[in-house]
C-alpha cells in the first residue's frame, strides 16, 4: 500500500499558526518602528546623568551604545524584508526564525546596551537597572504572545544586566568588589526583584493580550459571515473559511483588501458576476458577492474539499493518460459554457482546476478563478490597453504581444495545463521572463511521450501539442471542437470511478478539510498583470502571423 503523503493545503491548525505568523509579525514591525524614535529620545536622560546626577561620568560611550543598538534595530528591520527565492519569488512573510531573531536584536539587545551603560553609572548598584524592566514591560505590551514566547524573550532581557555585569568583574578589580560587598549584593537583589517580577507581569499581559485577539478572530464577523481561520493571503486580499449564520453552510470567503484600487474592486466585481453566471456542475459556485460596512468587498464560494491540481502533480507526478483525459473533458464543460456566455478564462493552469467528490464521484473538477477573465457582456476588458494579464507559464503566444484573448488562447493554456499533467512539468521551462516569451514564440514542446519515456498517452499528446500551435489558427477553434478531439481518444483502459476512489483512499487515508487558496507569491507560475512595457523584448519575427 501506498505511503501516505503530507497535506498539500492548509488544514485548520496550519490556518490558525499562520494567523498567529503574521500577527507577531506585523507586531514586531511596528515595535521597531516606534523603537526607532523612543530608543535614542533616552539620550536626554543620559545627558542629565552624565552632568548633572553624576558629573564625572563620560557621556561618549553612552552615545556610542545608543548608535550601536540603533544600528541594531535598522538591522532588524532588514532582515524582516519580504524573502526572495533564486527564481525572483517573494515569500509573503519571514520565517519563525528571523522574526525571533529580529526581536532578540530589539529588546534583548536594548537590555545588553541598558546594562553596558550602567556600567559607566555605578555598576551593579546603577539606576539604569529599572531600564531593562521598561524593555520587558515594552516587549509584552507591544507583541502579544503566548506566554512561554514572553517569558523567554524577557528572561533573557532580564539576565543580560546580571551576565554582563559578572563578565565585566571578571576584568576589574573594582566590579569584582561589587560581588563581593554585602550591601552591594543586598541592594542588587532588593532591585533585581523587581525586574523578575515585569517579567511574569509582561507573560501575564502578553498572554492575556493573545488570547483576547485570538477569541476576536475566532468571533470575526463579515455580515452575515463569521469568519472561523485564514486560508491564505494575497497581495489583494485573503481567502477565509467562514461560516453563514443566515444558511448555517460553511463557504471560502474571498476578501479583497479595504487599500483596493478602483480597477482592482472592478475586477473583482466581474470575478464574481462572471463565475455567478455560469450554471455547469464544473464551475466554482458563486453564492454571494457585496461589501461589509468598513468597505470590505467579499465573495463568497463553495466549499471545497480536495486539492488542486498543481498539488497533486507535485506530489505524486505525473498522472496516468486515462486520468488526464477525464479531467479536461471535465474542464472543457466548464469552458464551453463559459465561451458561449461571452465569457474568455485568460487564467488556465492547474492551480485553477481543483479536484474535489460530489456523490460518489472522487475526481471531480471545478474550475476556480475568473479574476482576470474576459467578459464581452461587461463592456470592454479591464486590463486595458497596454497591459497583459495571465500566468507567464501558461500564457499563449498571443498575449506576450498584448494580442486580444479569445476562446483559441484559453485552449492553448489549457493544453498546456494538459501537458503538465501528462509529463509532469510545463511545456516550456525557463529561468526568465524572457527565455519563457522565447520559447512561447518559437519553440516547439516536446511531445510528452518522450518526457514519459512510454507511448501511452500518443493518441491524446497529438490533441495537446495541437492545442500548442503558435497560431491561434493552427488551433482547435473552439472548445467544443477540442472536447470531440478528447472524445475520440477513448483509452482502452479508461480511468474509472473505482480508479478515483481507490487513489483518494490510498493517498488520503485520513481526508482533511482542504480549502480554496490564494495564488502563490509572484513568480513564472503566478497571475500577473503588467504593463506590456515592462516585459522581456522577444523577437517580433518570431510572432508573425498570431
Amino acid at each position: 500500500m501506498m505511503a501516505p503523503r503530507a497535506q498539500l493545503l492548509p488544514s485548520r491548525t496550519s490556518a490558525r499558526i499562520d494567523a498567529e505568523h503574521r500577527e507577531l509579525f506585523e507586531c514586531i514591525q511596528a515595535a521597531i518602528r516606534v523603537a526607532l524614535v523612543a530608543w535614542p529620545a533616552f539620550i536626554l536622560l543620559d545627558i542629565f546623568v552624565a552632568y548633572v546626577v553624576l558629573p564625572g561620568a563620560s557621556l561618549r560611550p553612552l552615545v556610542m551604545y545608543r548608535a550601536f543598538e540603533q544600528a541594531l534595530m535598522v538591522f532588524a528591520f532588514y532582515i524582516l524584508r519580504p524573502a526572495r527565492t533564486a527564481r525572483g519569488a517573494v515569500h509573503d512573510l519571514p520565517s519563525g526564525r528571523r522574526i525571533l531573531g529580529a526581536e532578540a536584536l530589539v529588546f534583548v539587545g536594548s537590555a545588553v546596551m541598558i546594562a553596558l551603560m550602567a556600567l559607566e553609572l555605578g555598576g551593579l548598584r546603577s539606576n539604569y537597572l529599572h531600564g531593562v524592566s521598561i524593555v520587558i514591560l515594552v516587549r509584552g505590551a507591544a507583541m502579544p504572545s503566548r506566554w512561554p514566547r514572553t517569558l523567554f524573550v524577557g528572561g533573557l532581557c532580564a539576565l543580560a544586566f546580571p551576565g554582563v555585569m559578572a563578565i565585566a568583574a571578571l576584568t576589574s578589580s573594582e566590579l569584582f568588589t561589587n560581588w563581593t560587598t554585602k550591601q552591594n549584593l543586598a541592594g542588587f537583589a532588593s532591585d533585581y526583584v523587581f525586574v523578575l517580577a515585569t517579567v511574569i507581569l509582561a507573560a501575564v499581559a502578553s498572554h492575556t493580550v493573545w488570547a483576547a485577539r485570538k477569541s476576536v478572530r475566532a468571533s470575526r464577523k463579515l455580515g452575515r459571515y463569521v469568519l472561523k481561520a485564514r486560508i491564505g493571503v494575497g497581495g489583494m486580499g485573503e481567502v477565509w473559511h467562514a461560516r453563514d449564520d443566515i444558511l448555517g453552510r460553511f463557504v471560502a470567503l474571498k476578501m479583497l483588501s479595504v487599500r483596493a484600487s478602483e480597477q482592482a474592486i472592478a475586477r473583482f466585481e466581474r470575478e464574481a458576476r462572471a463565475a455567478s453566471a455560469l450554471k455547469d456542475p464544473h464551475t466554482i459556485k458563486v453564492f454571494d458577492f457585496g461589501s461589509d460596512e468598513d468597505g470590505t468587498w467579499f465573495i463568497a464560494m463553495e466549499h471545497l474539499l480536495g486539492a488542486n491540481l498543481d498539488s497533486l502533480i507535485r506530489e505524486h507526478g505525473a498522472m496516468p493518460p486515462a486520468r488526464v483525459l477525464n479531467f479536461a473533458r471535465q474542464a472543457c464543460a466548464s469552458l464551453m459554457e463559459a465561451h458561449e456566455a461571452g465569457i474568455i478564462h485568460r487564467d488556465l493552469k492547474p492551480e485553477n482546476l481543483f479536484v474535489t467528490r460530489v456523490g460518489d464521484d472522487y475526481d471531480f473538477l471545478k474550475l476556480l478563478d475568473f479574476g482576470i477573465a474576459k467578459v464581452a457582456s461587461a463592456g470592454g476588458d479591464l486590463t486595458h490597453v497596454g497591459l497583459v494579464g495571465g500566468t507567464p507559464r501558461y500564457m499563449p503566444p498571443e498575449l506576450w504581444v498584448g494580442g486580444p484573448a479569445d476562446a483559441r488562447s484559453d485552449v492553448y493554456s489549457l493544453g498546456c495545463t494538459l501537458y503538465m499533467l501528462l509529463a509532469g512539468y510545463p511545456p516550456f521551462r525557463a529561468e526568465t521572463l524572457t527565455e519563457l516569451a522565447a520559447a512561447h514564440a518559437v519553440k516547439d514542446a516536446p511531445a510528452p511521450s518522450t518526457v514519459r519515456g512510454d507511448t501511452e498517452c500518443d493518441a491524446l499528446e497529438s490533441v495537446v501539442l495541437k492545442c500548442l500551435a503558435k497560431s491561434p489558427a493552427d488551433r482547435f477553434q473552439t472548445m467544443r471542437e477540442l472536447d470531440d478531439a478528447l472524445a475520440s481518444c477513448a483509452h482502452d483502459a479508461p480511468w474509472t470511478p473505482d480508479d478515483a476512489r481507490l487513489f483518494w483512499t490510498l493517498t488520503r487515508p485520513q481526508v482533511q478539510e482542504r480549502f480554496l487558496s490564494t495564488a502563490p507569491p509572484p513568480g513564472l507560475g503566478t497571475t500577473v498583470i503588467v504593463s506590456r512595457a515592462a516585459l522581456p523584448p522577444t523577437p517580433r519575427d518570431a510572432f508573425q502571423g498570431l
